[in-house]
């Protein structure tokens, strides 16, 4: 978190990488295994 700060980073900005990482994640679970998604009590 100090590192983000120091290097300037708002915290705007970091909620949108968080969320972009969010979507490569699901994008990637979609491609891998689509079941998990549609029944996320298999998890």
């Amino acid at each position: 978190m100090v590192l983000l700060q120091v290097v300037g980073i708002t915290e705007a900005e970091r909620q949108a990488m968080i969320a972009t990482h969010t979507q490569d994640v699901l994008d990637e679970l979609r491609r891998t295994d689509p079941w998990l998604l549609m029944d996320p009590s298999r998890a």
